[in-house]
């Protein structure tokens, strides 16, 4: 049984090669481009380029299928929202020997549309955040919102080819301004009350609409500060409240695979729903490395076996040059002095979680170079077109 992992030039994707490469597992890798993160590392046994599946899907189909079918029995793992949806969407054309775990597809669009995520939610009593769709035509005629700003204006559709970054409005104004920017090439966006509060999320591994593993872990620091991907997390025992509510989601959805359900502790102390991810995650690696092999236990499942998870363990998970961009957009953006020399104290204070390093890797070296060479490459471009600007 050979594996083949898409997206490589995520942390996701490096995480499963790791882990399933320890396991014996024969692990190839794709990616749009070479080199990649995953394909640098030591457990990559082949390395293999596709079409971009968000600017041509059709052929990032076609060579998907070609590929499958030259390596009868791929199980196929995806790390990206887009790969995720095209092959939920199109998986009657794969061929019949690959095993992939993935929910029905009314149930994976469902999880791909924040705003039918919330509707969902809605139904089932679990709380979310104040939001409205707004379209392009709405835009003049927009006076007032049903609750207060700050707002976040979000991408509603996750697998859409061209996703903004999200932005925040602290006005009327702004709002609008923000809005002819993003409705250019869009059809709605997803206008949302700002929840302050500690990022938790929930982590499940399911078959046939019954979990077979849960995990849990609460954000430290995230890229951007104001909200994102997690740059230092710790694990935690799952909170009853979000793993009832996280449950009571996916069990509705009939969902298999797995999936990271996402939360904002309010200042009320009410779980807010953020999001449902119907992939694997970038903070993956915490997981296993608490125990709870989320790829290796998913492979077994698609093997025919019922997976066991016996022991855990706590820890911490650091993504290095994340929590150092991190740092540096906290220490730009902060409002006083005094808070800049503040918050590279605050970050030093939390060296107590260990170093816990995600990419760097004495037995597998080459991830973290290729990662630290392309991070200097991207720095000094900026730093060259930021020299040239402010020279006009």
């Amino acid at each position: 049984m050979r594996v083949l992992v898409l997206d490589g030039d995520t942390r996701a994707a490096l995480a499963i090669v790791r882990s399933l490469g320890r396991h014996g597992v024969d692990v190839a890798v794709a990616s749009e481009d070479q080199p990649c993160l995953a394909g640098c590392s030591r457990w990559s046994s082949t390395v293999l380029t596709y079409p971009c599946p968000r600017t041509h899907p059709l052929w990032f189909l076609n060579w998907l299928v070609f590929t499958l079918n030259s390596s009868p029995e791929t199980m196929l793992y995806t790390c990206s929202d887009v790969t995720t949806s095209i092959v939920g969407r199109y998986r009657a054309k794969l061929p019949s020997s690959t095993r992939v775990l993935l929910p029905p597809h009314a149930s994976l669009e469902i999880a791909l549309d924040k705003a039918k995520t919330i509707d969902l939610a809605r139904k089932l009593g679990v709380p979310t955040p104040a939001s409205v769709s707004v379209a392009k035509s709405d835009i003049e005629r927009l006076r007032c919102l049903p609750f207060g700003f700050p707002v976040a204006l979000k991408t509603s559709q996750s697998d859409r080819p061209h996703r903004f970054v999200t932005r925040y409005a602290r006005s009327l104004n702004e709002l609008q301004s923000s809005l002819s920017e993003v409705l250019a090439d869009g059809d709605t966006v997803l206008v949302q009350e700002v929840v302050t509060g500690e990022g938790t999320a929930i982590f499940a591994l399911f078959d046939a609409g019954g979990p077979v593993v849960t995990f849990a872990h609460r954000r430290i620091h995230e890229k951007p500060p104001s909200g994102g991907v997690s740059t230092l997390c710790q694990s935690i025992e799952p909170p009853e409240d979000m793993l009832e509510h996280s449950l009571r989601l996916l069990r509705e959805l009939g969902w298999c695979g797995v999936a990271m359900v996402e939360f904002k502790r309010s200042a009320s102390g009410t779980p807010v729903l953020m999001e449902i991810n119907p992939r694997y995650w970038g903070s993956l690696e915490l997981a296993i490395r608490c125990g709870v092999d989320f790829p290796f236990l998913a492979c077994r499942l698609m093997q025919g076996e019922r997976p066991v998870v016996t022991q855990t363990r706590h820890g911490a998970n650091r993504w290095v040059l994340g929590d150092l961009d991190s740092l540096i957009v906290a220490v730009r953006h902060a409002s006083l002095v005094d808070c800049r020399a503040v918050e590279p104290l605050r970050r030093l204070w939390d060296l107590r979680y260990g170093l816990c390093c995600e990419v760097e890797r004495i037995d597998d070296p080459r991830p973290a170079l290729y990662e630290y060479s392309s991070w200097l490459k991207t720095s000094i471009r900026r730093v060259t077109f930021g020299l040239k600007g402010s020279g006009r």
